[in-house]
């Protein structure tokens, strides 16, 4: 049989070994080593053979990864000249107007009133910024330049020099921009400038040492000629694929690209957890390893296939079909690669209907006051209450300490700023619904007040707070063994029916947002103090679900 390259027996043995040298462009990396020995455990010689080739792919896979790591690090700013100061302020400050005039021209459906108290918030906005500019505190702009520099891939020490200088800058940006959102509102035409540059990055190995094109190569050669073209968010969505693409297979040659490899992409992409429901530890990681945290947590939902079609494998088919179109490749591999989309779509979760919310609140626990164990006492009656009125997530609910409820300027609100958020855009204060205030949920938490001062609201048997995890699986246990069989109706369903309630209600879509902590990439909005809590309030207690029975619930302390 041919001979298998890099078998060989080992000295004073009869098993045999694989050796493999150390790719060139990885030797910095391996130092000292020069060759990486696998001991194939088997003196047969096929056996050896069949053992080798499995070991090989192990091998390109792993420099595959150590090359995408070793790309991420180079990629990773940690100081910047004073032309890339600019162009970054350049960026967020043509972000932000865009999106207003996006919002604008897609039409603004409020009343009189609401605009006119947009009007005033844009005037309060304002006048924020300038106050601290006028002071020099660039503490108001810091989460949203943090997430701006992230979003860039740059680190910089905060207590340095060179972050007060880009902070003071990236604050007079944002008040340019608020003064021209301002403008826009009084009716002023204030058009868009064109887009900036995006900020140059070092660049990257462009060729093989036998000088064939990488993917990395021929995606400059894209941005060379379109980055003009393209709006600087989709730019940082292209630059992302090429990033998991490359972590997954490597910077390959155009010639190695395949459609197995595009195929083997799309799989990977269906099995990784969504941006929006990621921690921010966690989405500096690699493709890998994401796919690893979501198979062990079962909880994260994964990318939708309309997300991995449209965004994902379309730019990588743009790219490639760019290249086939200049004559870098004969044909373009991600052509046609599509995940399979079911004609009824499948979704992960789905809302509450009136009609389910309406038998849930005929469960035991509102009925009869049932307390079940598992369920954390009065936590099983006052999560989904809470849920249906507030649509925050479970992990913020359960947290919450008695402290986080309060009360300031005639309103009473939730105090979402610490408490399970994921993001920064999920830092906020949520009012508390005219129905739950009714329904004595404000007695209650004087009474936990009174029990435990300012600890746990819902506290589990040793007064910690609830594990949420636990008790949104106890929640889906308990609903379908009374009746709600459907799996994708999950106590995550009642965020989903809130946010139908909100826009059914009328409320506009940046306060919606807002009491949900969705952030609004590029809204001005997004930059500051948000909405004063009265306008929040306002809002929320236009939610209404027509058709909802709740006179039967079992007032606070009854047992039936």
């Amino acid at each position: 049989m041919p001979r298998c390259q890099g078998v060989q027996r080992r000295k004073e043995s009869t098993n045999y070994r694989l050796r493999v040298k150390v790719p060139t462009d990885l030797l910095t990396h391996y130092h000292p080593r020069k060759e990486i020995t696998k001991s194939l455990g088997t003196s047969d010689y096929r056996t050896a053979c069949d053992r080798a080739r499995v070991e090989r792919v192990k091998l390109d896979q792993e420099f595959a990864e150590v090359r995408a790591k070793l790309a991420a690090q180079a990629h990773l700013r940690t100081s910047l000249t004073p032309t890339e100061v600019d162009r970054l302020c350049a960026l967020v400050h043509h972000s932000m107007i865009q999106a207003d005039e996006d919002m604008r021209a897609s039409g603004m459906a409020v009343d009189d009133l609401w605009f006119q108290r947009m009007a005033a918030h844009h005037e309060e906005v304002e006048q924020v910024y300038r106050l601290a500019l006028a002071r020099g505190d660039v503490s108001v702009v810091a989460s949203a330049l943090e997430d701006w520099l992230q979003g860039h891939g740059i680190e910089l020490d905060p207590s340095s020099q060179e972050y007060r200088t880009l902070a003071y800058a990236f604050l007079k940006s944002v008040i340019r921009a608020a003064e021209v959102q301002a403008k826009r509102h009084r009716g002023e035409v204030v058009d868009t400038p064109p887009t900036p540059a995006p900020l140059p990055g070092p660049a990257p190995v462009q060729t093989t040492a036998e000088g064939e094109l990488t993917l990395s190569g021929l995606f400059e050669k894209w941005k060379d000629e379109n980055a003009q073209r393209v709006a600087p968010k989709s730019l940082q969505e292209f630059t992302a694929t090429i990033r998991r693409f490359t972590e997954l297979h490597g910077d390959l040659p155009l010639s190695r690209i395949t459609k197995a490899l595009v195929r083997d992409f799309k799989d990977a992409l269906l099995k990784c957890p969504a941006a929006s429901h990621l921690p921010i530890k966690h989405r500096g990681k690699s493709i890998r390893e994401l796919i690893a945290l979501a198979e062990k947590d079962r909880t994260l939902s994964r990318l939708s296939t309309r997300t991995v079609n449209d965004k994902w494998l379309g730019f990588l088919c743009a790219v490639l079909s760019w290249g086939t179109a200049n004559g870098y490749l004969e044909n373009n591999p991600a052509s046609n690669v599509k995940a399979t989309v079911s004609k009824v779509q499948d979704k992960a979760r789905v809302p509450y209907s009136i009609e389910d919310v309406n038998f849930i609140l005929r469960f035991p626990i509102f009925t009869k006051g049932e307390r079940p164990r598992a369920g954390g006492g009065e936590a099983a009656k006052w999560l989904p209450l809470l849920a249906l009125f507030t649509g925050a997530r479970l992990g913020e609910l359960g947290k919450l300490q008695v402290g986080d409820v309060r009360h300031e300027r005639d309103v009473w609100y939730l105090d979402l700023m610490n408490t399970g958020t994921k993001t920064q855009g999920s830092k906020r204060q949520v009012p508390i619904h005219p129905e739950l205030i009714r329904l004595g949920f404000l007695e209650y938490v004087e009474a936990r007040r009174k029990a435990g001062g300012d600890g746990a609201l819902f506290p589990d048997r040793a007064g910690k707070p609830l594990d949420t995890e636990a008790w949104s699986k106890w929640w889906g246990r308990y609903a379908r063994s009374h009746g709600i069989e459907d799996r994708r109706k999950v106590f995550h369903s009642f965020r989903h029916t809130v946010k139908d309630g909100l826009r059914d209600s009328g409320v506009p879509f940046d306060l919606r947002s807002a009491l949900q902590g969705h952030a609004v990439p590029g809204v001005g909005e997004g930059y500051g103090q948000g909405f004063a809590l009265q306008v929040l309030a306002e809002a929320m207690a236009k939610l209404q679900y027509p058709g909802l029975a709740l006179s039967h619930i079992l007032p606070v302390g009854s047992k039936g």
